[in-house]
């Protein structure tokens, strides 16, 4: 599912039509997917309203987003994309909302700290600010939820297979929109 986002990110930053090869983890190896044709298009000079509607055009999904860029705009993208390809609930969009608001505006202001010691010796300091204090606090709540529990490691019986899988492919959406992004 991911493929026709990797090749519309390929077209966008290939300078040839030389073929790319496609890796991928099956199972617990690493082998080659496929096999993808650069189709090179020079952007160099579109205005951003032009990029943005090739991109709606390369995701294969509607441009009707009327959303001020204030940071969530690709987010909200990836997340309308992703929905196109599977069944999303609004659990799952919580969870990726609120992942996203703790990683950008808690972790920084407390320099990425999960562990829940050293985020209650921290709450305990008579020092800190009440900004900071109340990002611990923020912290304190949501830092189980961003760990694994050793037995859903090897038992694959404790997980769902397929949301694993869906919420893979948006990892996936995630990781190739913030690299061609930098």
């Amino acid at each position: 599912p991911a493929l026709p986002l990797i090749q519309a990110i390929v077209d966008l930053i290939a300078t040839s039509t030389d073929p790319i090869d496609v890796q991928g983890r099956m199972k617990s190896t690493l082998r080659k997917i496929t096999t993808l044709n650069p189709s090179p298009t020079d952007i160099s000079g579109m205005n951003k309203e032009e990029k943005r509607r090739l991109f709606f055009k390369y995701l294969d999904i509607e441009d009707d987003m009327v959303v001020e860029d204030n940071g969530w705009y690709g987010l909200l993208i990836l997340l309308k994309a992703w929905s196109a390809l599977y069944s999303v609930n609004l659990a799952f969009l919580k969870a990726i909302l609120l992942s996203r608001m703790v990683m950008s505006d808690i972790e920084p202001k407390i320099n990425y700290k999960r562990n829940s010691k050293i985020i209650n010796k921290e709450m305990e300091n008579p020092n800190i600010s009440e900004s900071k204090r109340g990002c611990f606090e923020a912290m304190s709540k949501y830092a189980k939820f961003f760990y694994v529990e050793e037995r859903m490691k090897t038992n694959t019986k404790t997980y769902d297979k397929e949301i694993v899988h869906s919420l893979s492919v948006f990892q996936c959406f995630y990781q190739c929109i913030s690299t061609l992004n930098m």
